[in-house]
């Protein structure tokens, strides 16, 4: 007859073992316990919101997560007075009034102005020191209920070219990650 294996109290060896293992991959693992997101992850991502409100005058433009996260720096500047189509890629616009935001979850600023161009900077730095920069910089012009859009930043793409706005419109940022 074969007895069970001897065990000492009432806990056996290998579920202390598994345990220990366990609490030491938990305090290992700086993912695990960090504060907030790591640079360049999907909850990080920051977009523009152009929004219409129908009969005003004027064009609002935002900038936020697509989760619920606080930036570390915010910047929006708006350049209202802007020949259509804007030439040289924006490179000689005026930009005509600034906001900028610190630990901040939303920035926003005002335009009355047709066509307006938007520049853009969202600066999230994460627990371990990385950086994500999103960046953007359209320019808008809206005739006959359409609203059209041109990129003025290299290699940023804004999905579509003219738009129908009735309710706030997201457009994409350039992200850029440094260090970590």
């Amino acid at each position: 007859m074969i007895s069970p294996p001897a065990t000492s109290g009432p806990l056996q060896w290998p579920f202390i073992g598994l345990a220990v293992l366990l609490v030491l991959l938990i305090l290992a693992t700086p993912e695990l316990i960090a504060v907030g997101p790591s640079a360049g992850s999907p909850q990080t991502v920051a977009v523009l919101i152009l929004d219409q409100t129908p009969g005003a005058n004027g064009t609002h433009f935002y900038v936020e997560s697509l989760s619920v996260l606080r930036y570390t720096t915010i910047t929006l500047g708006v350049a209202e007075h802007v020949s259509w189509p804007v030439p040289d890629r924006g490179l000689n616009l005026t930009w005509d009034r600034w906001s900028n935001t610190t630990e901040s979850l939303v920035a926003l600023i005002s335009s009355p102005a047709n066509p307006v161009a938007v520049n853009v900077t969202a600066i999230y730095i994460d627990p371990a020191g990385a950086t994500a920069i999103y960046r953007g910089v359209y320019a808008f012009n809206t005739t006959g209920g359409q609203t059209y859009i041109e990129s003025l930043l290299p290699g940023l793409d804004p999905g579509v070219s003219s738009l129908v706005l009735n309710s706030p419109e997201p457009l994409p940022l350039l992200a850029t990650v440094v260090g970590g």
